[in-house]
């Protein structure tokens, strides 16, 4: 059995103690300011791993900068941290109900298991000899547990059998243990990815529960897009490689094109009725101002079009802007080549 959870897990900072923090971008200054800040979440459970997955996928959150972080047992001890004027925790991710008290009381939300649907799972494990002995009574649980009320209780929306068995037989499972294995792996949580994820998982008890034609598909929401001033940046994906270009061109090497059809995997685990995509431009400053201007438009429209091309970016929404040298790195020359850069931002839609 595997159960999707949507909206259950979320990451807040505490704008409420630290007015200055609003984004990613605003934590990341903070701490290059030497600010020593604590970050809270429940280990071992879908709230650690979805920090692993904010560190992993933005610049401007990085685990490793915190001063501290408090590993506690469950969400409200998170919870708990956050609300404490005492305590220096400018981050917590927490699971509801403590959400929702967040969301009332004004703590802001980066990132929450909504806009990355697929990324956190439940999946009831049975022994071996359960499965051999009672092949029977788990499937006749399976069919009461899918066939419960369909229906969506503080913000989580659950899977049905249907699609349950459609993750199991397509190969969407498989690459969802392949992924999480790999970011745990990374991080030191796990020794080494499964060679054969197939071995860990059997659609047999399932398929009864599947054919019940009372199991109703999942219903489909429309969202109506943000007009741009209003939305609200998630931050910038962290570039696997500079995305390059040829020199005085806006043409795409092919090493570029490798680096982006990577990071398109990054942005498929986005919901894409939830986020836009943003490419930005950037050049280093120049006796040429409107050749800075053109050239940063062209390339950040290059981008714009290739990651449009892939087809599992169908569904996406993507936008390019031209910043030319108005947004100069710190710290180095203003004509420094490392100014000439393209950044690939996840923008909230709703």
């Amino acid at each position: 059995m595997i159960d999707r959870s949507v909206g259950g897990d979320a990451i807040f900072l505490n704008n409420i103690k630290y007015p200055q923090l609003k984004s990613l971008r605003d934590l990341k200054e903070a701490q290059s300011q030497g600010q020593q800040l604590t970050i809270t979440y429940a280990e071992n459970t879908p709230s650690e791993f979805l920090a692993l997955f904010l560190s992993d996928d933005f610049e401007e959150f990085n685990l490793q900068n915190f001063h501290e972080q408090k590993k506690v047992k469950d969400s409200s001890e998170a919870w708990n941290l956050l609300k404490d004027t005492n305590q220096n925790v400018a981050v917590a991710v927490l699971w509801e109900p403590d959400i929702g008290e967040a969301t009332k009381q004004g703590y802001t939300k980066i990132l929450s298991s909504d806009y990355v649907p697929n990324i956190i799972i439940d999946v009831l494990v049975a022994s071996d000899w359960i499965i051999s002995s009672q092949p029977e009574q788990i499937t006749t649980f399976l069919i009461a547990y899918y066939n419960r009320s369909l229906r969506k209780d503080q913000g989580i929306e659950f899977f049905n059998s249907r699609k349950a068995q459609k993750w199991m037989t397509d190969g969407t499972l498989e690459e969802r243990i392949k992924s999480t294995a790999a970011l745990l792996q990374l991080h030191g949580k796990l020794n080494q990815v499964p060679k054969n994820p197939k071995d860990l998982f059997t659609s047999q008890f399932v398929e009864k529960a599947a054919e019940d034609i009372g199991d109703a598909p999942e219903a489909t929401v429309t969202e109506t897009p943000t007009p741009r001033g209003l939305r609200n940046s998630i931050g910038k994906l962290r570039k696997l490689k500079e995305i390059k270009f040829a020199v005085d061109s806006a043409e795409l090497t092919q090493e570029a094109k490798s680096i982006l059809d990577k990071i398109s995997q990054r942005i498929i685990e986005y919901e894409p009725q939830k986020i836009v995509i943003k490419v930005m431009g950037h050049t280093s400053k120049s006796r040429f101002p409107s050749l800075n201007k053109n050239l940063s438009e062209s390339r950040a429209k290059v981008v714009e079009q290739y990651l449009s091309n892939n087809s599992k970016l169908q569904y996406y929404t993507i936008e390019s802007e031209g910043k030319d040298d108005s947004e100069l790195l710190p710290g180095i020359s203003p004509d420094d080549s490392k100014n000439q850069r393209t950044e690939i931002q996840i923008l909230r839609s709703d």
